[in-house]
C-alpha cells in the first residue's frame, strides 16, 4: 500500500541494510516489470519494482519486510 516502508536485509544476517517507500502501482521504467513500485535515495531510483530483483546481486539471500505506518 502506498506509504508502506520496505526494509531490506541483503544477506539475511538480521540487520536491515536498506529502506524504501512504496509509492505507486505501475511499470518499472528500467526493468519494465509491472507491479508495486518504490522510491529510494541510495541509488536515487524513482519507481523501482519493490523486490528489486533486476538490481539485486543476491536476491535469494535477501529478506524484505513491509511496515505500514499507523
Amino acid at each position: 500500500m502506498r506509504g508502506d516502508v520496505l526494509f531490506y536485509d541483503w544477506d539475511s544476517d538480521g540487520t536491515y541494510d536498506h529502506s524504501a517507500i512504496v509509492v505507486v502501482y505501475a511499470r518499472d521504467p528500467d526493468s519494465r516489470i509491472k507491479g508495486v513500485l518504490q522510491d529510494q535515495h541510495t541509488t536515487d531510483r524513482k519507481w523501482a519494482i519493490w523486490h528489486l530483483k533486476p538490481y539485486n546481486l543476491n536476491p535469494l539471500s535477501t529478506i524484505i519486510i513491509a511496515v505500514r505506518p499507523q
